[in-house]
This record gives structure tokens, C-alpha cells and sequence, in this order.
């Protein structure tokens, strides 16, 4: 089923429901658009942006929790949760989580794209939870898990709906305005839904895995990306994170979400490098286990929970910047397309020796997409050599 038919059901059934409105007239939360946001809303000079209403005591928990190579990330006040993309195909542990933290209902649950390893376990978490809202990207593949979570978000009672740049939403007290895609290109990481959310004066960056020519139309709408907490984009690729867009973001501190020894070299040492020179403290699930950030709206804490502890509270965290030896990376040079011996091609993924020898036959090779004329390398494992970041641009 394509995203198109899904759409078209939802509109259809909300035209027999609301007599005629459009479903754009009903999104998700209460949508509002910048002109109102700023009138409503008191602009926090600090923060860079508009901060969230609060009440007394509220506290926002932010759970990067920790799913290997993917992504997943739960937002949880006293009243509101959201699930920020939903872990990896082959594993099981976010509805778990989820489960340990209290949680019955999810208000908004977002496939910032619909790449495996970011909706991975979307279908056991709205056929677990009592699912209020869905956004996806637009973007379409042909996985089983992409098919698989459509037709869970059909059976569920659930809205759907395909945010874009400039629109704001206020969903309990978080505020949330979509950065990106302002509309879709057809590559399913450049299309990544990149959001801002404030919670009180504290504010947090999500982009998926959202590249660099993504971050340069960011910085080209103008919209504000100032934030306090930036989960680096691409599981800390050197396709993000470019200099100029984190110039603009200012962390104070950087997470990142990737699995241990993974097959990308993610975090890549460039990336590292960079945050180091400026100072940025950086956390990352790789070598920490699920990071946590509690924040009262004003000043926020970091803590984890390490890789067999699933339970309590958790540790106060060390930056993993303060000790380069926790950061479990290795720094890799990338592989020459043109030059490369068999061994070093052997190092891209989806490249065994057969492929390798294919593709010292074809050279010289004039650009990376070349590889789908290689025997059995589709758009889908193209894509992955992209995100393995090992290649160097021919």
C-alpha cells in the first residue's frame, strides 16, 4: 500500500466524519502557523525561539534509548508522550522500554523516515499502545517494514499526517516546529522530518538522517535551529553535522545514537574532531548505553543507563569527550573508488570479492550512484554504502 492510498483514506474518512473539512484544516495538535506561534507565544532570546508553556513542576524526560544501529527516542512529561522514529527491523526492545517507563499511551509517534532502522518496530508499538497521532516524511520504499507499518497505522485509530517546514504544533507542553522537508526530493535520508521542540526555555534538535544538502536548506529558510540538545543527525555520519549548521545549532551538548563497533564506523572522527575543537560534550548510546536528559524547562541534567542496566534511574553521565578512549571509535581514512585494492573495496558494505572485481572492471568511476550498475546493488543497498559514509566522492 502506498502512502498516496493511505492519505487518500484518511481524507476521505475525515470528509464522511466532518461533513467536508479538510484534513490539512485538523492536523495532529493544535497547529498553528508562525505569524500566530510568535503572537501566542513569549520569545526566549536565550533559547532562540519560543519557549513552551509550563506548568508547576513539570519535567520533560528525553530517552535516547539505546537500539544499537537505529534510532529511537522518547519525549515524557507527567501527561504527554512522544516517540521520535522506533529502533531497528531484527530487534525487539523499544515497546519494553516503553512498558518500564509507565507508558499505555503515545500522543505522537514520528517516522522521521522510513528507513528500517528508524521504523523498525512501529508495528508491535501501535498494536502495544494506544497510538493518538502518526507523521511520516511522505517517503516510500518497497521493505516489508514499510509495508508491514502502513497497514498497522490503518487498523489503528490513529491520525496521520505529513508535516512541513514552518509548521507548529503544540502538543501538551511541548512546542514543536518542523524545520524540514519542506517537500520531498524522492531520497528518503534527505527527506527526514527534522523537528525543534521546546519544553520551557530548553530546547532539543532532531534530524533524523537528514545529510548535509538538507542542513544547507535549513539554514535557507531562515527558521530558527539555536537549541541546547542536538542528537546528531545520521547516527554522527559525516554526511551531517556540517560545520556551518552546527555553527547555527550551538549545542551545548551533542547525542548520538549508534550501535557499538557497527559496520558504518559511526561516529565518524570528523564528526568527533569537530565537537572536540569546540568543546561540545558529547553522549552517545554506542558506548553508554540509553542517555537520558531531565530538564525542569530552565536547567537539565544527563544521565545513563549502562548497556545491562535496564532498570532505575540510571548514572550521572561523563561526556564521553572528557575521556577519548570510551568513545570506542577508530579513525578510517575513506576508500578511493578508483584506487582501491580488492581488500580495502571489500571494506564497503554489500561489497564481497566478487563485487570487488566488478568494480575494478568498470573504473574509472566518475560517481558513487555508478554502483547500482554493479551486479545485485540496488537504490536500497546504494543507499547503505552512502550511510556507511566509507567512500571518498570520485
Amino acid at each position: 500500500m502506498s502512502l498516496r492510498l493511505l492519505s487518500t483514506i484518511f481524507f476521505m474518512s475525515t470528509l464522511f466524519v466532518l461533513g467536508g473539512c479538510e484534513l490539512a484544516d485538523l492536523p495532529p495538535g493544535d497547529k498553528t502557523d508562525d505569524a500566530a506561534a510568535t503572537e501566542d507565544r513569549e520569545v526566549d532570546p536565550a533559547a532562540g525561539g519560543q519557549k513552551s508553556p509550563l506548568g508547576a513542576g513539570d519535567l520533560l524526560t528525553v530517552h535516547y534509548i539505546d537500539v544499537g544501529q537505529g534510532d529511537a527516542t522518547l519525549l515524557q512529561t507527567k501527561d504527554t508522550a512522544v516517540l521520535i522514529d522506533g529502533g531497528r527491523h531484527d530487534q525487539n526492545e523499544v515497546v519494553p522500554y516503553l512498558l518500564d517507563q509507565g507508558i499505555e499511551e503515545i500522543d505522537l509517534l514520528i517516522g522521521t523516515h522510513p528507513h528500517s532502522d528508524h521504523i523498525g518496530q512501529f508495528v508491535p508499538i501501535i498494536e502495544t499502545f494506544s497510538v493518538k497521532e502518526v507523521w511520516m516524511s511522505g517517503g516510500e520504499t518497497a521493505s516489508s517494514t514499510f509495508e508491514n507499518t502502513l497497514d498497522a497505522i490503518l487498523a489503528a485509530d490513529a491520525e496521520y499526517y505529513e508535516p512541513r517546514a514552518g509548521e507548529v504544533f503544540q502538543i501538551g507542553s511541548l512546542s514543536i516546529e518542523v524545520l524540514h522537508p519542506r517537500e520531498l526530493s524522492g531520497d528518503l535520508n534527505h527527506d527526514s522530518i527534522s523537528t525543534r521542540i521546546m519544553f520551557g526555555e530548553t530546547v532539543f534538535l532532531f534530524t533524523g538522517d537528514a545529510e548535509q544538502e538538507a542542513e544547507r536548506e535549513m539554514l535557507a529558510t531562515g527558521l530558527e535551529l539555536k537549541s541546547h540538545i542536538y542528537k546528531a543527525g545520521h547516527h554522527g555520519s559525516s554526511t551531517s553535522s556540517s560545520e556551518r549548521f552546527i555553527e547555527r545549532v550551538s549545542p551545548e551538548i551533542v547525542i548520538i545514537s549508534a550501535g557499538a563497533n557497527n559496520s558504518y564506523g559511526h561516529p565518524h572522527q570528523e564528526v568527533i574532531n569537530m565537537f572536540a575543537t569546540t568543546g561540545t560534550p558529547i553522549y552517545g548510546t554506542y558506548s553508554q548505553g540509553t542517555v537520558i536528559v531531565t530538564t525542569d524547562g530552565a536547567d537539565y541534567e544527563v544521565r545513563v543507563l549502562g548497556n545491562n542496566d535496564t532498570e532505575g534511574e540510571g548514572r550521572e553521565a561523563r561526556p564521553l569527550t572528557d575521556d577519548t578512549n570510551d568513545m570506542n571509535i577508530t579513525s578510517r581514512g575513506c576508500i578511493d573508488l578508483n584506487h582501491a585494492s580488492l581488500e580495502e573495496l571489500k571494506e564497503i558494505v554489500h561489497i564481497g570479492e566478487a563485487r570487488a572485481r566488478e568494480l575494478q572492471e568498470m573504473r574509472p568511476v566518475a560517481a558513487i550512484d555508478e554502483l547500482v550498475n554493479i551486479n545485485g546493488i540496488n537504490q536500497e543497498r546504494l543507499s547503505d554504502m552512502k550511510e556507511q559514509g566509507r567512500i571518498c566522492e570520485p
